[in-house]
């Protein structure tokens, strides 16, 4: 479980949680105990969580989050990138592993419970963009409005859909990051 595997592998360094929702992001901080918070969007007092967090003396060690902690905050002394939650997305993994991997981190320790590295391999690997992602460029005749747009099953955010939802399997919602998977 991720809580021991923390104590296990990365007891005493500085840790990013990424959770599924909400719920989750709560009940880890929970079993981490009290040297853990939990960020989520409306945390009134994030700003100053996060500036504490990278205090190397804080008291707290464990940061769990639901896209809040994703991309846009350097977090110099965290340490550990630990995934509970799956992404099919490899520019999201990327973007919370890149989280510990910096050129400020002498060894940065990626616990991945979900997954993910299984799906998108590892950092070191080479990512052959170009061959990935070919550029296309998307044109919408007479749209359905009603089919363009659907709510992400965790945040209930509009998500705007150029997928045919028959035909995608899942979507990643921008504002918390889950994964829409589509039956």
């Amino acid at each position: 479980d991720a809580v021991k595997n923390y104590h296990q592998f990365g007891e005493g360094r500085k840790a990013i949680v990424f959770a599924t929702g909400k719920e989750h992001a709560k009940n880890l901080a929970i079993q981490y105990g009290d040297r853990a918070r939990c960020v989520l969007g409306e945390t009134k007092q994030r700003t100053q969580w996060l500036q504490e967090f990278d205090n190397d003396n804080h008291y707290h060690n464990v940061l769990t989050n639901v896209g809040v902690i994703t991309e846009g905050v350097n977090l110099k002394s965290a340490k550990v990138a630990q995934l509970c939650r799956h992404t099919g997305s490899l520019s999201l993994f990327l973007q919370m592993i890149g989280r510990v991997l910096r050129p400020t981190n002498q060894r940065a320790l990626i616990l991945d419970h979900a997954g993910n590295i299984a799906l998108h391999g590892e950092p070191k690997d080479f990512i052959d963009w170009e061959a990935r992602y070919n550029a296309h460029e998307v044109v919408i005749d007479n749209f359905d409005r009603d089919k363009l747009f659907f709510q992400c099953q965790a945040c209930d955010a509009p998500i705007m859909s150029l997928l045919d939802s028959k035909k995608a399997k899942s979507l990643v919602c921008p504002q918390c990051g889950y994964d829409n998977f589509f039956q």
